[in-house]
């Protein structure tokens, strides 16, 4: 469900992108338009199921790995290293894997990891997937590895992250790596990579309203709806030049929440910054400082850096 992990995919930004298949897939709904039950059911079907995504399992030292049944499906969970609990979320077509960088840092500056594969994804069950069952997933993840003194979510993951935020299952700290702003927004943009019409987007956001029991409130799902509080810091992370989920979403965000820090990369694109150094150490930094610092009841006392 949302912008994709790399290149564009099947949850706003389909990986049918590329090459023939988003014309042919565009072909069908200009066609379908005429049908709009058609091309309001197809829509929804692309938007809440990946492609397969990789299989392999997330490498980290002592990392322990199991499978936890969240309503029938086997959920893939990895957690590592000792201290204060960290949940990290992959996104849309991706998995944990692509996480393991900023895991092994977090876990050599004295965290402890949790991360899982979403349904349909890396070496999880199931076919399909939305924000509401992967927060469900968080709820349990979390009553049994938590509490999460911090969350780290990655596009889609980052909006998942957010909501589970909202709902108290993460303590002291955000950060959100190239995540959109609203929801709304995403299903604009996953309406207008596939050609979506009037008509069919109407029925299709319709079934989303009903798949996900949020009539007329998709709003509430937004990440710039579910920032933190005061007493919470949260750090965005974004390109400058992602050409996915466009930087003015981060602006957004920022200038939603009092006690955000903005940290801008030119050159990385939407998934890069996962890997890189710089980043990857800028997260760490400030969950370091942000954790001691709620902890000690310091985020009350002064004024938030705002960042760049």
């Amino acid at each position: 469900m949302a912008v994709s992990d790399g290149q564009p995919t099947a949850h706003a930004l389909p990986r049918r992108s590329r090459g023939p298949g988003i014309g042919m897939l565009r072909a069908a709904f200009t066609a379908l338009e005429a049908i709009p039950p058609l091309g309001g059911r197809l829509a929804g079907r692309l938007f809440f199921r990946p492609n397969a995504s990789r299989r392999r399992g997330l490498e980290l030292p002592g990392v322990h790995a199991e499978k936890v049944g969240v309503e029938g499906i086997g959920i893939q969970v990895y957690s590592a290293g000792q201290g204060p609990a960290v949940l990290l979320v992959h996104g849309w077509e991706s998995s944990s894997v692509r996480l393991a960088e900023l895991a092994n840092s977090l876990i050599k500056e004295g965290f402890r990891v949790i991360t899982f594969d979403m349904p349909g994804h890396g070496r999880s069950a199931g076919r399909d997937t939305d924000i509401i069952a992967v927060s469900r997933i968080i709820a349990e993840i979390c009553r049994q590895h938590g509490p999460f003194v911090a969350g780290v979510g990655h596009s889609f993951g980052g909006m998942c992250v957010a909501l589970a935020a909202s709902r108290g299952w993460v303590e002291s700290a955000l950060v959100l790596i190239s995540t959109p702003a609203t929801f709304d927004g995403l299903i604009e943009k996953f309406c207008s990579i596939l050609g979506i019409g009037p008509r069919s987007k109407q029925v299709f956001v319709r079934g989303v309203e009903r798949r996900l029991r949020m009539h007329g409130r998709l709003a509430e799902l937004s990440p710039v709806n579910n920032l933190p509080p005061l007493e919470k810091k949260l750090l965005v992370v974004h390109d400058r030049h992602d050409q996915l989920v466009p930087v003015e979403d981060a602006k957004t965000l920022f200038e939603a929440c009092p006690s955000v820090e903005l940290e801008l990369t030119d050159g990385l694109g939407h998934s890069a910054l996962l890997r890189d150094s710089r980043v990857i150490s800028r997260c760490v930094s400030f969950l370091k400082s942000a954790t001691v610092d709620c902890h000690n009841g310091a985020s009350k006392a002064g004024t938030p850096d705002r960042g760049k």
